[in-house]
């Protein structure tokens, strides 16, 4: 009897200890894979508006611009100016309190069709593969396993309605917007709509906003690891650059991609 208790006492520590190391991984994975504190929401650019030249005792001085020119627009990014496409989501953690994390990415493309007043179209297209947060592993774990980026390696956006532009602005001015149009992603395309703001130069223009989406509804489950889950609701997040298609200079990639090679 005595040999046996001191098997079972030894079992018993083993096994103790065991389940010990255990949680201790997986409170350490966690800490790990903690965000900290968020990236804020896209900003617009400053350099594009804000207070034009010419303020004096009475206030700014304000310029009513024209609309931008009529043709065809390319999306741009511009990495001084933190541009890109990303998504928002809260993660639900086994221990503490929720937390929300963000990835992004500037490998995106598209374009914007202006006739007169009018947006007759727009396009943007996005490199999932490319989505990027504070975390290595669970991007790769994401895109993996949740977003399947080597089926579904791009995401796209299409505007189904025209937008007009509100007519005459004020230099600096930010134009809220609200536009239907079709996403895909994850190889389904929903409904959805685009709300932000939007400004603009004659050689740019500017759009910042976002889309509520939900993982569900893009046949995507909801992400999850080491007891971390993504919560159903997500947003979609953009500030995106377009410049007119003949000033884009010859060779560069408008798109923040790289360059086919053969």
């Amino acid at each position: 009897m005595a040999e046996m208790s001191k098997r079972t006492k030894y079992w018993l520590i083993a096994g103790g200890t065991f389940v010990a190391m255990l949680l201790g991984g997986f409170v350490a994975m966690n800490l790990w894979l903690s965000s900290g504190d968020a990236p804020e929401e896209f900003q617009a650019s400053e350099d594009l508006g804000g207070t034009p030249s010419g303020e004096d005792e009475e206030g700014p001085a304000t310029v009513d611009i024209a609309g931008p020119a009529s043709g065809v627009w390319m999306i741009q990014i511009d990495s001084a100016s933190d541009d890109g496409v990303g998504y928002r989501v809260i993660e639900d953690l086994p221990i503490g309190a929720p937390e929300e994390v963000v990835a992004r990415t500037d490998v995106v493309s598209g374009s914007a069709t202006v006739e007169g007043t009018t947006i007759s179209e727009m396009s943007v297209e996005v490199d999932m593969a490319s989505l990027a947060s504070d975390n290595d592993f669970r991007d790769g774990n994401v895109a993996d396993r949740y977003l399947q980026v080597g089926e579904f390696g791009t995401a796209t956006f299409v505007t189904t309605e025209e937008i007009e532009l509100p007519l005459p602005v004020q230099e600096g001015e930010l134009v809220d917007f609200e536009v239907d149009g079709e996403m895909t992603l994850h190889g389904v395309t929903r409904k959805v709509t685009a709300a932000g703001r939007a400004q603009w130069t004659p050689t740019v223009i500017e759009v910042v906003g976002s889309v509520d989406v939900t993982f569900d509804s893009f046949g995507i489950s909801r992400p999850e690891i080491f007891g971390r889950s993504a919560r159903n609701e997500a947003i979609v997040e953009f500030k995106i650059r377009f410049v007119p298609e003949g000033d884009v200079p010859e060779g560069e990639i408008p798109s923040g991609e790289e360059p086919a090679t053969e």
